[in-house]
Formats: structure tokens, sequence, C-alpha cells
């Protein structure tokens, strides 16, 4: 799974195994914010990997958890570098 987002958070672009895994079209992702693909017991997790992403420019091994559309969950390690 890859996805590419600005500063804020907002997600540019994925590749097909991101948005299939979630359930979306690749449409349906683009311009939407990371925090829409995490549930939101995990926002704060989330918001501290995009922190550390801007203040040092990588994130490795960070343990995320990923929701789909149909709001099932699954586990995932998010690596970031700019």
């Amino acid at each position: 799974m890859w996805r590419r987002i600005n500063s804020i958070g907002v997600i540019l672009d994925c590749n097909s195994t991101y948005a299939a895994k979630l359930g979306y079209a690749k449409s349906e992702i683009i311009g939407k914010t990371i925090f829409e693909h995490v549930p939101k017991n995990s926002w704060e997790a989330m918001n501290e990997s995009l922190k550390t992403w801007f203040e040092t420019g990588k994130v490795v091994d960070r343990k995320i958890i990923f929701k789909k559309q149909d709001n099932s969950e699954f586990p995932g390690i998010l690596q970031a570098t700019s």
C-alpha cells in the first residue's frame, strides 16, 4: 500500500493496492485526509505520526490501524519519508 500526502495530511495520490485494500475507488481517496482512513480512536496517533514526519522527514515502523469503507479495521505498519 502506498500513498503520497501533503504537509497537512491530504492524500495527493495512492496506488491501486491502497484503494482496493480500503474498499474505495482511487478517485474517492484523492483529496481526502489520512484521518478518514483510520478509526477515530487512532486520530491522535496518526496526528503524532504526521507531526513526526513533518519535523524529521521520516516515520519508521509506526503501528497504525486502518479503517475500510465498510468500517472494518486492519493493522498496518507506517513508513514515511520526505
